[in-house]
């Protein structure tokens, strides 16, 4: 997993990175709110960790402007801002959840697999009529018919095969 740390703390956002790698996690650390804006734009980050008092841009407008530029990488704020209405505003900026300094590492850690589950496209599987269901994309492997968006696809038996392959 990729995440993304936008913190202007050097030292938090180095230790928070070390600890986010020795577990497993690649990190890319920026350091004020334009670099979160460029940096999270790329849709290469699989969660972004945003700090709300950053120099050049606050973490809240870098939110609403990945938002705008229709950027759907979660974000999780982690603030020392603890009023209930800079809760409410970094949700509205589009954040999908919001932690508090000090924070345990354990806990972030938990939310980073939390959000990034949520997500993450949900796939159901029917083991009786062996139906799989993406977004609007159904395959039904039983009777090998493939159905997007309302519509029928027809496919060949290799292309069929090979559906079921992935």
């Amino acid at each position: 997993m990729h995440v993304l740390v936008v913190e202007d703390d050097a030292r938090l956002a180095e230790a928070l990175a070390r600890i986010l790698q020795d577990n497993g996690y690649a990190t890319d650390v920026v350091h004020d709110g334009e670099a979160g804006v460029q940096y999270g734009g790329t849709g290469t980050y699989d969660v972004i960790i945003l700090d709300v008092m950053l120099p050049k841009a606050d973490g809240f407008t870098v939110a609403q402007r990945l938002r705008r530029a229709h950027v759907s990488t979660p974000i999780l704020l982690l603030t020392a801002r603890d009023a209930i209405s800079d809760k409410i505003c970094g949700y509205d900026s589009g954040a999908d959840d919001y932690m508090t300094k000090p924070f345990n590492i354990l806990e972030v850690k938990a939310r980073i697999k939390s959000i990034f589950r949520r997500s993450q496209p949900q796939t159901e599987v029917h083991e009786e009529k062996r139906v799989i269901r993406v977004h609007d994309l159904e395959v039904n492997c039983q009777n090998r018919t493939v159905v997007l968006g309302g519509q029928p696809v027809r496919l060949t038996a290799k292309e069929f095969d090979l559906l079921q392959l992935l």
